[in-house]
């Protein structure tokens, strides 16, 4: 998919994207692109919140960087 993105006509220097695939039994993200993993996540749950607030509803995203400390 990343490579049919590289070759379409319409395809611009520092395009990224963030390509979902699922058969439904197995499926995977790639990012590509992306100068590093973190843009690429911060990017999706941008989008995500979004999505969420398009429908109506609310995505609540509560960065924690230590587990089970208070």
């Amino acid at each position: 998919m990343s490579e049919a993105l590289d070759n379409h006509p319409e395809h611009r220097e520092g395009d990224r994207a963030i390509i979902f695939l699922d058969d439904g039994q197995r499926g995977g993200i790639q990012t590509h692109g992306y100068p590093n993993t973190a843009d690429a996540i911060a990017d999706l749950l941008v989008h995500l919140k979004a999505l969420f607030e398009a429908n109506g509803t609310t995505l609540s995203i509560i960065p924690i960087d230590t587990i089970g400390q208070g």
